[in-house]
């Protein structure tokens, strides 16, 4: 058997479930957002800071090449001062050459030419690689050796930049034309160097990678601004050429220039294992701090989610406990109402409850009872009058019988005087029929044992045939009974029980009008479909408490009158029983010593169905 209690708190716990579980997950949405964001930004800072200290090691790395460059710049720079000093003081001995050539009646050009073309007075790169003949002369080979002379920069750069600790890296010094010097370690290969490709770039510093012979390598290159070496470097032409005897174009002849320009390229390389191990471990650390950064958010939402796991199932001990208590409280004045209901007996109809103690959603319910208790205590009580008159009823007639049975069996009678006696006993015995017939009618009704049959009527002939029934009786009684109805009034009803309706309420009207009265019976239609039906008399009228009260069963307003089991007050009780299935209604109008006027309207009943019985 289903409990209330428990059904509520069933109820209320499902509730509370489910918006506990709606709760949650829009809790853990917007936890698991605002994780996200917060890891996205930590990460946005992470990969940031790794950004930076990539950049910043790089330029680290790039800086100590860069300064390691210009070291490299300003110690050759250095050892080329220190050889154009040298150069500049045995330049001397060659301009006595040309006082001499010129004092000898030779032309400038004639004594440069010939001093050029016999010294090959070209600038020697390394002493593997020096140019002209044997008849350079003697005097001048000592000076190429001081202005030229890499055998001394390599020396130099070597003795430098070991003292200031770059024996670790690759070093390489370039002219235009030649390698000048290259660290050890490079071997014979030396760095790659594009003449043409670095003299056309306009950077002065450029770095790129480069293959060592320890592995890979980033490598700087600075280009130094050119330089001038003194001496006849090169011979251009001059103006003066002129044309040959076959009329073609002659040169010019070579005219020496004084100086040679000269532009260095400062290698500088170093391996890149331990940077680009230095590299992978800062992204190593930052990848493994973003991975924390993760790990640690998903550690708080399990840990927030289990927080609200818990939290929740508190809740729901907790509200399960307190729910059956609070339910039980709650429900205390519904127990109380139902040991109230349970006291009544038939011979108690009180509720022995205090309303005012009652909670607003029983008062309705209290109420109900409360008037459906009264009604049953009305209707035992007018069961009981119902029997107790009925009884009363009975017992007329038959003692009635019995006496009139008694005093013709006393004494020897006459044929004529036994036939009166019979007849007595039989109008007797009428009566009591007519009165079980009244009885068993009310209780069909109340049972719902009869059902209304309703078929096409036409009210105003109904109507002027039960006027033409009452009519010896009513003249009997010295009363005028007129029928106003029009000619034909079609309506479905029951005609059966509209019959008994109308001769029970002109019965009635004869039975308590004044001797030379009136009844008056209309027929009309009132709307569209409804038929009413009016019976006035002229009689001793009502008052509005027997009004409150004709139709209640064996009620008579008139107690002076004999009962006489036709009138034993069921008359207009089946009435109004019979006017409700006709679906209809009744009202009554009453004036005391004036008479009455009871009104029945009827609304057609369904049309019965085609075949159907």
């Amino acid at each position: 058997m289903p409990s209330l209690r428990r059904s509520l708190l069933l109820y209320f716990l499902a509730l509370l479930i489910a918006g506990l579980l709606v709760g949650a997950y829009l809790a853990d949405r917007a936890v698991e957002r605002a994780g996200s964001d917060k890891v996205e930004a930590s990460v946005q800072l992470l990969q940031r800071g790794e950004t930076d200290r990539i950049k910043e090691a790089n330029d680290k790395f790039d800086q100590a090449l860069l300064t390691s460059a210009r070291l490299v710049g300003r110690t050759a720079t250095t050892d080329y001062r220190n050889r154009m000093d040298q150069a500049n003081k045995q330049l001397g001995l060659v301009y006595p050459l040309l006082f001499l050539g010129l004092q000898s009646g030779l032309s400038p050009t004639s004594t440069l030419g010939t001093l050029s073309t016999t010294l090959a007075f070209h600038p020697p790169l390394s002493g593997s690689n020096r140019r002209g003949p044997p008849l350079r002369g003697v005097l001048l080979e000592p000076l190429m050796q001081s202005i030229f002379a890499p055998v001394q920069i390599n020396a130099f750069l070597e003795s430098q930049l070991n003292e200031d600790g770059h024996a670790e890296e690759y070093i390489q010094v370039n002219t235009a034309r030649q390698t000048l010097f290259r660290s050890a370690k490079l071997g014979m290969q030396g760095l790659p160097f594009h003449r043409t490709e670095w003299e056309a770039d306009e950077a002065w510093v450029k770095y790129d990678a480069v293959e060592l012979p320890g592995g890979p390598g980033r490598r700087i290159v600075i280009k130094e601004k050119p330089l001038f070496l003194p001496g006849w470097g090169r011979v251009s032409g001059s103006a003066g050429g002129g044309r040959t005897s076959d009329g073609r174009d002659q040169p010019p002849p070579p005219r020496p220039e004084f100086g040679n320009i000269v532009q260095y390229f400062y290698h500088v390389a170093r391996p890149t294992a331990e940077h680009e191990e230095q590299l992978a471990r800062i992204r190593s650390d930052g990848q493994q701090q973003m991975d924390d950064v993760r790990r640690r958010n998903a550690q708080e939402q399990r840990g927030f989610r289990l927080t609200l796991a818990a939290m929740g199932g508190l809740m729901i001990f907790g509200l399960f406990v307190g729910g059956w208590i609070m339910t039980t409280v709650g429900l205390r004045p519904l127990r109380q109402l139902t040991e109230a209901v349970s006291r009544v007996s038939e011979k108690d109809f009180r509720l022995p409850v205090n309303r005012e103690k009652l909670t607003v959603e029983l008062l309705p319910i209290h109420d109900r009872l409360a008037q459906s208790l009264a009604a049953l205590k009305h209707a035992f009580e007018r069961e009981k009058e119902a029997v107790a008159d009925i009884s009363h009823e009975l017992r007329t007639p038959v003692a009635g019988l019995l006496t009139t049975l008694e005093v013709a069996l006393r004494k020897p009678r006459t044929a004529e005087q036994y036939r009166e006696t019979l007849v007595d006993c039989r109008n007797i015995t009428k009566q009591l029929s007519d009165l079980v017939d009244r009885v068993m009618t009310l209780a069909y009704l109340d049972a719902g044992l009869t059902q209304a049959k309703p078929t096409e009527v036409d009210v105003s002939r109904l109507a002027h045939d039960c006027a033409a029934l009452i009519r010896p009786l009513a003249e009997a009684n010295e009363l005028t009974l007129s029928v106003e109805a029009p000619e034909a009034l079609p309506q479905i009803v029951d005609a059966n029980k509209l019959r008994e309706v109308l001769l029970n309420l002109l019965h009635n009207a004869v039975e308590y009008n004044s001797p030379g009265g009136s009844i008056h019976l209309s027929v009309e239609r009132t709307g569209d479909t409804a038929v009413s039906l009016e019976v006035r008399d002229t009689g001793i009228g009502m008052t509005p408490e027997v009004q409150a009260k004709i139709f209640d069963r064996f009620f008579r307003a008139d107690a002076s009158r004999t009962a006489t089991g036709v009138h034993a007050g069921l008359g207009l009780a089946i009435v109004k029983e019979s006017v409700k299935q006709l679906n209809g209604t009744i009202t009554v109008e009453s004036t005391p010593d004036v008479g009455s006027a009871f009104c029945v309207s009827i609304m057609p009943a369904p049309a019965p169905a085609v075949g159907r019985p």
